[in-house]
C-alpha cells in the first residue's frame, strides 16, 4: 500500500500599521483605504514552489502638507520583528516577503518608487516625493516568488508580523 504524504499549510498574516514621524516638516497623514491586513494562505504545492502575489492589495492615501515644491520626503517601510513569528514556535525569514508600490492618482505618478525585494526590520525607502499633495498609491505584496527563495521545506505554522509605514522628511 503506498504511503501518502501530508500537505501542511503555511499561513502568513501581515498586519499593517502606519505612523508619521514629524521632526518639523512635513505634516503628513497616511490613510489605509483598503488592504490593512495581508493574508497569505500557502495551501498548495504550487504556492510552496512559486509563491504568492497579492497584486494591488493595499491602497494608501498620503497627505503631505507644509512643504515647498522643492522639499523632499520619503515613505519608509519596516517590520516590527526580525523574523515572521509563528504561533507554534517557528520563525521564518522576512526575506521571503517583497513589497512594491505604484501610483493610483496623477499626483502619485511624480513619486519615485523603490521595490523592497526583501522585507527587513530596518527602515527601507519605498517611495520619495517632492512638495505637498495627496498621493494615492497601490501596494503589492509577494511571498516566496523569488526562484532562489522558495517556501518548500519551511515549517508549517501561522506566521505574523506587523509592517510599519512611515513618512519622513529629508
Amino acid at each position: 500500500m503506498p504511503k501518502h504524504g501530508k500537505l501542511f499549510f503555511l499561513t502568513f498574516c501581515l498586519f499593517i500599521f502606519y505612523q508619521v514621524n514629524v521632526i518639523s516638516q512635513p505634516t503628513g497623514i497616511i490613510r489605509i483605504e483598503s488592504g490593512g491586513s495581508v493574508p497569505f494562505h500557502v495551501n498548495s504545492l504550487n504556492k510552496y514552489n512559486e509563491g504568492m502575489e497579492l497584486n494591488n492589495w493595499s491602497r494608501f492615501s498620503i497627505l503631505i502638507e507644509d512643504l515647498d515644491a522643492a522639499d523632499s520626503w520619503r515613505l519608509e517601510v519596516l517590520a516590527s520583528d526580525p523574523t515572521l513569528v509563528g504561533d507554534y514556535g517557528n520563525d521564518l525569514d522576512l526575506g521571503y516577503i517583497s513589497i512594491t508600490a505604484i501610483a493610483n492618482n496623477l499626483a502619485a505618478e511624480t513619486l519615485n518608487y523603490f521595490p523592497i525585494n526583501q522585507l527587513s526590520n530596518g527602515p527601507q525607502t519605498l517611495a520619495t516625493g517632492l512638495g505637498s499633495g495627496v498621493f494615492e498609491i497601490l501596494i503589492t505584496y509577494n511571498i516566496g516568488t523569488d526562484p532562489g527563495n522558495i517556501l518548500l521545506g519551511e515549517n508549517p505554522d501561522y506566521y505574523f508580523v506587523q509592517i510599519y509605514f512611515d513618512i519622513k522628511s529629508d
